[in-house]
């Protein structure tokens, strides 16, 4: 086995590398809770080195797990490191499913027209290409807006702005 005190840097980089394809295999299959362990031995190694072919999607898929455990505050920073990759790499599906996520995330946090902005624009992407995965997520997140509007925000602007979104008025 390799004993991690003794690596160069290379080694280690190659390692996380082997670590992101495993846990890319297990993301496929479902089964996101080894997923994430190997996405949380790559996530260090990427950020330290930059290597943005690694960085983006364990961060999307740590920082969607953190957002549903409540944890928003670092959920929505690693979605948001997330979305720029996503979008720079043309990575749309990927994109889409982090962007609501991190629209819930904000609004969750009180910044209700940010997660509602981010929602549209995963729906919005989700329709141009014809995405039905997509707008189901992107619908799903933008109730938790909603919700997060209503039931603590008291903002008429944005519950005005969510019900034309979801064509509920």
């Amino acid at each position: 086995l390799l004993d991690l005190n003794h690596c160069t840097p290379e080694d280690t980089t190659r390692l996380a590398r082997i670590h992101f394809w495993i846990g890319r295999a297990y993301y496929q299959r479902g089964e996101m809770r080894e997923a994430l362990g190997y996405y949380q031995k790559v996530l260090p190694v990427a950020q330290q080195t930059g290597d943005e072919k690694i960085l983006a999607i364990p961060s999307g898929a740590i920082g969607q797990v953190l957002v549903v455990q409540g944890n928003l505050d670092k959920g929505s920073a690693l979605l948001g490191q997330a979305i720029e990759l996503f979008k720079k790499s043309a990575r749309w599906p990927e994109w889409i499913q982090a962007n609501s996520f991190y629209g819930a995330a904000m609004a969750g946090m009180g910044k209700y027209n940010q997660g509602l902005f981010a929602t549209q624009d995963a729906l919005s992407k989700s329709q141009e290409f014809q995405s039905f995965t997509g707008i189901s997520v992107s619908q799903l997140c933008m109730g938790f807006v909603y919700f997060f509007v209503v039931v603590y925000g008291k903002s008429k602007e944005a519950e005005k702005r969510i019900m034309r979104a979801l064509h509920w008025d």
